[in-house]
């Protein structure tokens, strides 16, 4: 699926995608055997100085953090926006980041297009046509989120990266592999 270009006709600005000042976490919890809890922690411990949201309609708080409901019941939308949930309630969920004016998601959950299912193709088809229809860009499904040294900001719970982080230097590296960004 070719993305649509930026509306200027340009590059789309990234910088609130690597360097938010509001993050939000849709199935945030505290359970670190689940994905949700360890993004959480990950973002944490990483010494992220902005606002973090968790999102989960079933909690009080995690960690310590006031727990939302919903992305809608948030004081104003966030930058940036992890996606931790079954792949039928994507859409759903980008759908809402669209409503909410949230410019960046990343999808974390799998059985999308890479299951080679039709439905799961279907799924991937889906998610993509609500993140346009809203103006929100993502980056998967079904990966393991980014790092940002220079802006103490963890979106992952790769085990690898844990947090306190070291000191930003001068390499980057970009991956498409979850191994080889390890």
């Amino acid at each position: 699926m070719t993305p649509e270009p930026a509306p200027n006709g340009g590059f789309a600005d990234l910088r609130r995608f690597f360097a938010p000042s509001a993050v939000a976490l849709i199935g945030a919890t505290e359970d670190l055997g689940k994905f949700g809890g360890r993004c959480m922690r990950q973002m944490m411990d990483f010494g992220f100085g902005g606002a973090i949201y968790p999102i989960n309609p079933n909690r009080q708080e995690v960690f310590g953090l006031p727990c939302y409901p919903a992305l809608s019941a948030l004081p104003a939308a966030p930058d940036h926006v992890g996606i931790v949930l079954p792949a039928k309630a994507v859409a759903g969920a980008l759908a809402e980041c669209g409503r909410m004016g949230v410019p960046f998601a990343t999808v974390f959950s799998s059985g999308f297009g890479e299951t080679g299912e039709e439905s799961g193709r279907a799924m991937q088809a889906a998610i993509v046509q609500a993140a346009r229809a809203g103006g929100t860009r993502f980056m998967g499904p079904n990966c393991n989120g980014m790092v940002s040294f220079v802006h103490r900001f963890a979106l992952t719970s790769t085990a690898t990266i844990q947090g306190p982080p070291r000191k930003a230097g001068d390499i980057a590296v970009i991956s498409q592999s979850g191994g080889a960004g390890q």
